[in-house]
């Protein structure tokens, strides 16, 4: 980002998650003290959407400051099966899974970004912090021994956490090259005891100027470590550790000078989980925005 100019992209992004897993008494709550209740199976789909106001301003040269704001929605939908896979109803409240949708602002980053050019290559490295805007629910599996309807999704992470980014490009004529690589590291627990786990990501990237159009190809790897609650990882539900692959296309359409919209789609390829997780197969996103002209004397 060159100084005097600000950037402002606002993107969304959604996708579909699925998450089937067994249980049993008494993880079935207090319906387990009035009668046998025989073990089932849920399924629960979940839509997972964000919407992000990001900004970048360049202070001087090779030198500008970023901003995300985040707000998230979930919204859930369970059906339950006995074993075999045939429909139940339930005519009790199901103290972990049920219809609901969640809402809020996430947690904002803060970025010092610096930008260079070494040996044919374009640089750049980000340092920041994550706030600890976004709501965080008491801890599950607490309120899931007393029998109490719970929350496993947290908005946030509930600490103030360090935030670290590579990128390296390098243009081959037609085709130009991109690595990336970025960390968010919780260093000890927020609220209620929960201390989110470590996320790593990293990718490749090719991309093409195809007529006014910029294309791409890219792949992204993300591993995220275990969650916590008082020092504990969770051993039924919750985040117990994941890891993903994902291979996807995009696109970049310049409108009208000095806005852009972009479009990805990714779909995961690969994947290993520890437990009753999400099945997270495509993440598609939107995003529009506009490069803003601050130098002195232009409009």
């Amino acid at each position: 980002m060159e100084a005097e100019h600000l950037r402002i992209d606002v993107a969304a992004d959604g996708s579909r998650a699925l998450a089937v897993h067994d249980t049993g008494c008494p993880e079935l709550g207090p319906i387990c003290a009035v009668r046998a209740e025989p073990p089932q199976q849920h399924h629960t789909v979940l839509w997972l959407w964000e919407a992000r106001i990001l900004a970048e301003y360049g202070v001087v040269r090779e030198w500008a400051v970023d901003a995300v704001v985040p707000i998230r929605l979930m919204q859930t939908r369970t059906s339950y099966t006995d074993l075999a896979g045939n429909p139940i109803t339930l005519d009790y409240e199901n103290i972990h899974h049920r219809n609901e949708t969640l809402a809020g602002l996430g947690d904002p980053q803060l970025w010092i970004h610096h930008g260079a050019s070494v040996s044919g290559f374009a640089l750049s490295q980000r340092v920041g912090m994550s706030l600890p805007a976004g709501k965080i629910e008491p801890n599950p599996d607490v309120l899931g021994r007393q029998g109490l309807p719970h929350e496993h999704f947290q908005l946030g992470t509930g600490t103030v956490d360090p935030l670290v980014a590579l990128d390296a490009s390098k243009d081959l004529g037609p085709v130009a090259l991109a690595a990336f690589a970025q960390a968010q590291v919780p260093f000890f627990e927020g609220r209620y005891g929960y201390q989110a786990g470590a996320r790593l990501l990293g990718g490749l990237e090719a991309q093409r100027e195809v007529g006014p159009l910029t294309a791409r190809l890219g792949a992204t790897l993300s591993h995220e470590f275990p969650e916590r609650w008082n020092g504990a990882v969770p051993l039924e539900d919750g985040n117990q550790g994941r890891t993903d692959l994902f291979v996807g296309a995009g696109v970049t359409v310049p409108v009208g000078g000095d806005w852009s919209i972009t479009v990805d789609v990714r779909a995961r390829a690969w994947g290993h989980v520890v437990g009753a997780q999400l099945d997270l197969p495509v993440i598609a996103e939107v995003s529009v925005g506009r490069l803003l002209h601050l130098e002195s004397g232009t409009e």
